[in-house]
């Protein structure tokens, strides 16, 4: 034993270790070197990461590749990504753990290693990878360098890309990625180029993490581009289309296999959304629905609707209680927050601005039923309609300058005005009162459509597509 160790420490101080992440969709790149290694004598080894290469009878170590290599995790953790449509959508770790069972128990999932092409280094994911046999992750790109980051004995991997034969040797890095997926290129040359250099061992990941300390960051090196997911904005579209739906359902569940199957096969569709002829618009409906249904949801309004051309944003929270329900504003706003209070005798509407307001109009409606052209599709004194879908059956007009508002309801044709009311003016809000004879029913349950009049809209509570208002589903 005490020979074997000195020889491996002799071998190491001769040569250094360097580890190798090549991630390829091409099988016959992968044959080729490995042709390549036993032709020249060579003892290298790396790890794969492919969906594409099956053989298991060779030496190098795979890593499990998270579906075919989407951003699916951008999904379950929007708030990470920076991209303005999706980040303010709450992250979805719950659903993350059911989705990623379910799917390494129909996939197999065996290996030592997990790439995900949108990577993740949380404390909480790398419990659950550790607890699935895993022991370490891909922890995304560090520019010049590489470090491990440690999670109780699980290591997320921080990789340096790797460009050439000369960088590797001068280089202090552990830890190189070669990603010809979304280089879209093959490094197969590089690669024999550097598996050649005598002066480096070279080691799967695994065993490149066993010898490597980690390192202890109190900040990000690098924040990741995300940019390079998304070949055109349909792309993006999507993933906004699916970040909602995750949102919106709540919670995956493992014991109900059937809605994790929808939700996967949404996933399928990723290669084909930017394509001129993508005709799956009715699939991917029709899989929605069926997530939904077996989630026992309603179907909401967004899937009725293009949402590979529409982006989705999550603009505001909302917040329900028994006697209240009240909209925050995620984005640079000029409605900061609505807030609508049952007391004892009246409603009491308070609408807070995020600079002082001295001109313009709030506009509120209501829709209490959520059928289709049930009410008025108008907006008040202006030329854009609601969409049918959110027709309303109360609108309320406040008017800043007058310091005054007016109740509408609407009847089988038309609407009308049923009720005037006062503002009351505090700083940068306004609050006014209805009673229950003019304003009345279960409305912490109905679908508002709250927006800002300064001549032109400007911001409010709600989503906005194909120049329609839209609510919030529910």
């Amino acid at each position: 034993m005490f020979f074997l160790f000195l020889f491996l420490l002799i071998s190491n101080l001769r040569c250094e270790n360097k580890s190798v992440l090549w991630v390829t969709n091409s099988a016959k790149d992968v044959e080729s070197l490995l042709s390549f290694k036993k032709e020249k004598g060579l003892d290298f080894s790396f790890t794969l990461v492919s969906d594409v290469y099956k053989d298991t009878d060779t030496k190098i170590e795979k890593a499990d590749v998270f579906f075919n290599f989407y951003p699916v995790a951008m999904a379950f953790f929007p708030s990470g990504t920076k991209i303005k449509t999706i980040e303010n959508y709450p992250d979805s770790l719950d659903s993350f753990f059911s989705f990623l069972n379910y799917y390494c128990d129909i996939s197999s999932c065996s290996s030592k290693g997990f790439f995900s092409s949108y990577p993740i280094s949380d404390d909480r994911i790398a419990d659950l990878l550790k607890s699935r046999g895993y022991r370490w992750m891909y922890g995304g790109i560090s520019e010049n360098d590489s470090y491990l980051k440690d999670y109780n004995g699980f290591k997320s991997v921080f990789f340096e890309v790797l460009k050439s034969s000369e960088q590797i040797r001068i280089s202090s890095s552990s830890f190189f990625i070669v990603d010809d997926v979304y280089n879209s290129s093959s490094s197969l040359n590089m690669l024999k180029d550097i598996f050649s250099i005598k002066d480096f061992s070279f080691i799967t990941i695994s065993q490149a993490i066993k010898i490597s300390s980690s390192t202890d960051l109190s900040q990000e090196k690098e924040e990741m581009d995300t940019s390079r997911f998304f070949k055109c904005d349909k792309y993006l579209n999507y993933i906004s289309y699916l970040t909602l739906i995750i949102s919106d359902i709540g919670n995956l569940n493992e014991t109900n296999p059937e809605l994790n199957k929808s939700y996967l096969d949404l996933f399928g569709y990723f290669d084909s959304v930017c394509s001129e002829e993508m005709d799956s618009i009715e699939d991917i409906r029709r899989i929605t629905k069926q997530a939904y249904q077996n989630a026992g949801k309603s179907i909401p309004y967004f899937v009725y609707y293009d949402f590979l051309t529409n982006t989705f944003y999550k603009k505001y929270d909302k917040k329900v209680s028994e006697n209240s329900i009240a909209f925050d504003s995620l984005s640079e706003n000029k409605i900061k927050k609505v807030e609508i209070v049952k007391n004892d005798s009246d409603y009491l509407f308070n609408i807070v601005f995020s600079t002082i307001v001295l001109e313009g109009e709030v506009h509120i409606y209501a829709d209490i039923n959520k059928r289709r052209n049930a009410g008025s599709d108008a907006v008040i004194g202006k030329t854009e309609k609601i969409d049918p879908l959110y027709a309303w059956e109360y609108a309320i007009v406040a008017n800043i300058p007058s310091k005054s508002g007016s109740l509408y309801k609407a009847g089988y044709r038309d609407f009308s005005k049923v009720y005037s009311f006062k503002i009351e003016f505090a700083n940068d809000s306004i609050s006014f009162r209805l009673s229950p004879k003019e304003f009345s029913g279960n409305f912490t349950r109905w679908n508002y459509i709250i927006s800002f009049y300064d001549k032109n809209i400007i911001g409010g509570i709600y989503d906005l597509s194909d120049n329609k208002f839209l609510t919030v589903s529910e």
